[in-house]
């Protein structure tokens, strides 16, 4: 039987499911489960199958699209808050939620650059930063902005395109 490192596993003979933490020299396994480290033999130990994921077509969408304008009344500010830009993808995982993030924040500039705005605002929130600096790094790489500037508290961005 083989398994690697933070493998996903069960345990036959206590009915437990667990993490492979460690393989000890003598062929012991150490699996990290919800009620403690469990130290067993390798022949008590099922690899679990883990579902596989398919991201959506849109992930690797290389493919240039039309740009879409928005509406004239529309303000010069998008809010990249999952739950204003799209609400049904609240629970997806983060990856997926910032690559979504940032593909609407590049057409939201796209669609700026177009309507020929000299300065937008993008509401990406506090939090760990994560959001901020790749929105920063598409407006100073792909866009060439001029000046980004951090608006109330770090919680928004004001971009000089």
């Amino acid at each position: 039987m083989s398994f690697w490192i933070g493998e996903k596993v069960f345990l036959i003979k206590s009915q437990r499911k667990g993490v492979v933490q460690e393989v000890l020299k003598d062929g012991k396994v150490r699996v990290k489960t919800d009620e403690g480290v469990i130290l067993t033999n390798a022949g008590n130990i099922k690899v679990l199958d883990e579902e596989k994921f398919e991201f959506p077509d849109w992930v690797f969408d290389k493919k240039e699209s039309k740009p879409v304008l928005m509406d004239i009344t529309q303000s010069n500010t998008i809010d990249l808050h999952i739950e204003k830009l799209e609400p049904s993808m609240i629970n997806s995982g983060a990856i997926l939620i910032l690559q979504y993030q940032l593909r609407m924040c590049r057409a939201f500039f796209k669609d700026s650059y177009q309507r020929k705005r000299s300065i937008v605002y993008v509401i990406c929130g506090k939090g760990e930063g994560v959001l901020k600096s790749e929105v920063t790094a598409v407006a100073k790489n792909e866009f060439s902005v001029r000046f980004v500037y951090e608006k109330n508290e770090g919680g928004m961005l004001e971009i000089w395109l």
